[in-house]
């Protein structure tokens, strides 16, 4: 955590490519949070009829990091699973976003696929997650809000969406097949079991089923789903993938310049974590 603030936050969002940045002496920016995990295949298979545009109408080349924001522990909240999720695109860089179901963790439980993760997370609420949003505070005032917007502007051919339907969120639902592969205890004292047991998922297995809201529920907005997230080989461990493999991250603010109108539904951090719609509800 200490590296971690003396590192610029700006190039979460700005760094091109699919690997780390370079560093100004030697070797690579290095990854604080979210350091060990596993990487594997995954293709995009839309469900007739969605609405949205880009990847969101198919897409064959991606690459998924399944991964803990941090070291799993014998705690209340043992682990804190989270997805770093790229497309490639024809001439275009990937196409990158990250979910998860809460930065401080899940109750009780060490099944990865116990929960649904979402775009759209939670508010912090320990000392150490306050910590780690202040830090993203300095380059984007949403930190809770991953960006989807380039998701439905460009589709994996390269080809530019002349109007792009842009969801408002995501949730991905854990596949049924999958979360039973799972243990919610820790197996044999093996804080990264989840590791071995993300290996063991079978090749073809749909991950997550993907569910999108349209626009804002108070706006009223409705929650589709609009296809799935299918594994394309198996999930490996991989060193490059834990020290090399980059996720970049999308601000909330690219998603608000396609739909202004969000604005006051986005949790901005200047508002300490909460929109102006919740502020406003919380005083009536």
């Amino acid at each position: 955590m200490p590296k971690l603030f003396l590192l610029s936050m700006t190039d979460v969002f700005t760094v091109p490519g699919d690997a780390m940045k370079p560093g100004m002496v030697y070797g690579h920016r290095q990854k604080m949070i979210h350091s060990v995990g596993n990487t594997g295949k995954v293709k995009f298979i839309p469900r007739r009829g969605s609405k949205f545009t880009g990847i969101f109408k198919g897409a064959n080349y991606g690459i998924v990091r399944l991964s803990a924001a941090i070291p799993p522990t014998n705690t209340d909240k043992p682990l804190a699973p989270g997805m770093g999720l790229k497309f490639l695109r024809n001439g275009k860089d990937s196409v990158d976003l990250v979910s998860m179901y809460d930065v401080a963790g899940q109750p009780g439980d060490w099944n990865f696929f116990s929960h649904d993760f979402t775009t759209h997370i939670g508010p912090s609420t320990t000392t150490a997650t306050k910590a780690l949003g202040a830090k993203f505070a300095t380059a984007t005032d949403y930190i809770q809000v991953s960006g989807i917007s380039d998701f439905a502007t460009y589709d994996q051919n390269g080809h530019k969406e002349s109007r792009p339907k842009i969801p408002f969120k995501l949730r991905f639902a854990p596949h049924s097949n999958v979360n039973k592969l799972f243990s919610k205890k820790i197996e044999k004292n093996n804080a990264m079991a989840f590791t071995d047991q993300l290996e063991r998922v079978p090749s073809g297995s749909t991950l997550w089923s993907v569910w999108a809201w349209d626009k804002p529920v108070q706006l009223g907005g409705h929650e589709t789903m609009i296809g799935s997230l299918v594994l394309d080989g198996k999930l490996y461990k991989s060193k490059w993938g834990d020290e090399n493999l980059f996720f970049r991250h999308q601000k909330g603010e690219d998603d608000v310049k396609h739909h202004p109108e969000w604005k006051p539904y986005f949790p901005a951090y200047k508002f300490w974590g909460m929109c102006p719609y919740q502020m406003m509800m919380n005083k009536q």
